[in-house]
């Protein structure tokens, strides 16, 4: 007997009997005479934590805050978001620009302090608000990040193998060593030898990227690579190589990448997960199949509906999803948290709101076998 819509909820709470109701796991313990005792609930973040320690996580976020003060109040950067990226991962972050995807990235790095939240990397806490712990010295170089603009990011006084071998010159390489690796990195990201004594200028957009790109991966390899926004100032012709060359190193080097995006059709190229952020908060995450299908959240919708399809009569006709976002993520009527849909799919809203998204997914899936039938009794026609 299993008390839950969703029998896959075993897996996050091993070992005990449970059944769930709006997000909300009651635990049951089978006495010996048959009968159930209950034992107490929790939320399904709690049942999350717990899969968390079972299982091997390279990056694990909870509860993280950011806040700012400015002249009309306080901007609620980045607002209580949690979240774990496991190994050889890519975990896209999209949302609208200034929606908190950089001040995230940065604030995992601790280049900008936070208020309040915990950061884990490799089972080393490199930040908890309560114990004001701070990052270690050794784990530092086991982070790096791509940022957006690589030609503000790029010294103009200093060469290319100057700017990739600077790290290796800080952990006191010798210059041959430092040669030698600079020399296999930029085989590694495609480049020439001769692009070595060019400098930034000498370069194009595409080009920058890719010496941004060497120059974070040289030192030890890093597990964990923070993408922000790697091809949106390059043009479209090498976004894809960009794509492709971070593909390539993810599985030779295995790397888990945070890609930080507001292109969803990139994010289905690339990513293994999504997380959709809005206003500091990230109201929808899953698996790429998952939200991209299944989308649930009003402002989810309204970035799908705008990825522009290769079609022009569909594109005269297409409607843009209005963005109709509820507005208690800053004024709630109740409590919001995550809740699950499903295994691979959370979902930020109040609780009285959870069987109404359970519903739509039921809906969607309907159509979509409806639509999966009728195409395929058209093709078997004479």
């Amino acid at each position: 007997v299993y008390f839950s819509q969703n029998e896959s909820i075993r897996n996050y709470v091993p070992g005990i009997w449970a059944a769930v109701d709006d997000g909300i796991i009651r635990t049951l313990t089978l006495l010996e005479d048959g009968t159930f005792d209950y034992s107490g609930e929790f939320s399904v973040w709690d049942a999350r934590r717990r899969k968390m320690e079972e299982e091997k996580y390279v990056l694990k976020v909870c509860h993280l805050k950011k806040y700012y003060k400015t002249q009309n109040g306080i901007t609620r950067a980045v607002d209580d978001i949690s979240f774990e990226l496991g190994e050889n991962e890519v975990l896209c972050l999209v949302g609208e620009s200034g929606c908190g995807k950089t001040t995230l990235g940065k604030s995992i790095l601790q280049l900008i302090q936070v208020e309040e939240g915990t950061i884990w990397f490799l089972d080393e806490c490199l930040f908890d608000s309560s114990s004001k712990k701070k990052r270690k010295q050794k784990i530092h170089p086991m982070m790096q990040m791509i940022f957006q603009d690589s030609t503000s990011t790029l010294d103009p006084r200093m060469s290319v193998k100057e700017i990739i071998g600077e790290g290796l010159r800080i952990k006191k390489y010798k210059k041959s060593e430092i040669d030698s690796e600079v020399k296999r990195m930029l085989e590694l990201v495609g480049l020439s030898q001769r692009s070595a004594e060019c400098y930034p200028i000498q370069l194009s957009q595409g080009q920058r990227q890719r010496v941004a790109i060497a120059r974070a991966l040289i030192v030890n390899g890093p597990p964990l690579l923070i993408a922000d926004e790697p091809i949106s100032s390059i043009d479209v012709s090498m976004q894809s190589q960009v794509l492709n060359l971070l593909r390539e190193l993810k599985e030779v080097m295995g790397l888990s990448i945070l890609f930080i995006t507001h292109d969803l059709a990139m994010a289905k190229f690339f990513s293994d997960r999504i997380g959709v952020m809005y206003r500091g908060r990230i109201v929808e995450m899953g698996s790429t199949k998952e939200i991209l299908r299944y989308p649930l959240h009003s402002y989810t919708r309204t970035l799908i509906s705008a990825i522009p399809i290769p079609d022009p009569n569909y594109e005269r006709n297409k409607v843009i999803h209005s963005r109709n976002i509820e507005n208690y993520l800053f004024h709630p009527v109740g409590e919001i948290h995550d809740y699950m849909i499903n295994e691979n799919h959370t979902i930020l809203c109040e609780k009285n709101e959870i069987e109404m998204y359970r519903r739509l997914r039921k809906e969607m899936n309907c159509s979509k076998n409806h639509e999966s039938m009728s195409n395929r009794s058209t093709k078997d026609e004479p």
